[in-house]
């Protein structure tokens, strides 16, 4: 049964995420389709820890965290007060946040981290939490709080456009099912394109906190989009000095 005139929230909080001289909320948004507004420490966050049963269900501490965090918010109307749906409302939200702190990672490496995502209400309707395993390091494995500045986060909004082009699906028949949630990494590997591919194994070296791992991941990401088939170590070190070099010497020097 739909509801008229109640408001709705999602609200995934990012940790080590930090933005510089920030003063007021961020909107962000792709082609109208991908969007949230970033908050730190805001009466709109507050007004989600008063929503109904929130306190009750989640604790002070997880209350603290909504405030304590800069988070991806959502704020809607009418969303059905059905639990498989609304689980669903959660997953593609976390969803956006992850390709959020992706697009991130094209602009400064980062471990920011995608914490949860919660959907509550102003109506009579207990509030969910969605629970994800995703724990990023930086690039020497640590762990640490990164400075974005606003132009930084705009810039991001062109390569989470390219990710949701070329790289990966946000919703639709491959990810959501009217039962179901699947998992996209369970996808046929071969079915994938190589830049999708490229994207797996840029979660997996960014999950891995192990530097022999996580440098086997990077250099799996260069053989995957630097080499069709052949003699792997020849192609991408030929490209990546092409890509990479200025002239002739400085080409044969990086090759």
């Amino acid at each position: 049964m739909e509801r008229r005139g109640y408001t709705d929230y999602l609200l995934t909080p990012l940790r080590y995420f930090k933005i510089d001289n920030y003063k007021d909320s961020i909107e962000f948004s792709i082609e109208n389709d991908y969007q949230f507004t970033l908050l730190y420490n805001s009466e709109f966050q507050e007004e989600i820890v008063r929503s109904y049963q929130y306190i009750e269900s989640y604790g002070s501490l997880h209350s603290k965290h909504v405030m304590d965090n800069f988070a991806c918010v959502l704020k809607y109307k009418d969303c059905p007060n059905d639990k498989l749906i609304r689980t669903q409302e959660m997953y593609i939200h976390s969803k956006k946040s992850k390709y959020f702190t992706t697009a991130l990672w094209f602009i400064k490496d980062n471990s920011i981290i995608p914490y949860y995502t919660t959907i509550s209400s102003v109506e009579m309707i207990p509030p969910q939490i969605l629970r994800t395993s995703d724990y990023y390091t930086c690039s020497d494995g640590g762990i640490k709080d990164v400075f974005f500045t606003y132009d930084e986060i705009k810039e991001a909004e062109y390569w989470a456009q390219v990710l949701l082009t070329h790289a990966i699906k946000l919703s639709g028949e491959n990810e959501i099912k009217s039962d179901e949630i699947v998992n996209v990494s369970l996808f046929p590997y071969s079915e994938t394109t190589s830049l999708s591919r490229a994207f797996l194994y840029l979660e997996i070296a960014r999950r891995e906190s192990f530097l022999p791992a996580k440098i086997a991941s990077y250099i799996t990401i260069l053989e995957i989009l630097c080499a069709v088939n052949g003699e792997n170590t020849y192609k991408v070190s030929e490209r990546v000095a092409a890509l990479l070099g200025g002239n002739s010497d400085e080409k044969m020097d990086l090759f």
